[in-house]
């Protein structure tokens, strides 16, 4: 079981491309508007809730119509871990994850 995020009211698109590796970037759209996804760092250390991960993916989307960008952290094997939207290059909106299980 992943529980991500306690109250997620936006529409997150988040789509992945693997394998994953940094500067690896792909477009998509998302209601006829281009996104475009790009690999910025991995992480070899990452930490939320006090909780470490390791080799966690920071990947950024960019909406140039609509001027939004979504940062998010995503650690193999777990999902995302972190969550931000960004308008305007301010930030809107922030997540972490909270708990998970693994069976």
């Amino acid at each position: 079981m992943v529980l991500f995020f306690e109250d997620l009211d936006s529409d997150p698109w988040v789509y992945l491309r693997f394998p994953l590796g940094v500067d690896s970037a792909w477009t998509f759209y998302i209601d006829e508007e281009l996104v475009t996804a790009r690999v910025i760092s991995l992480e070899e250390n990452f930490s939320v809730e006090e909780r470490e991960f390791e080799d966690v993916y920071q990947i950024r989307y960019d909406n140039r119509e609509s001027e939004e960008s979504r940062l998010i952290y995503y650690a193999p094997g777990v999902g995302i871990i972190k969550y931000s939207e960004y308008s305007d290059n301010e930030l809107d909106y922030d997540e972490e994850l909270l708990e998970y299980k693994v069976k």
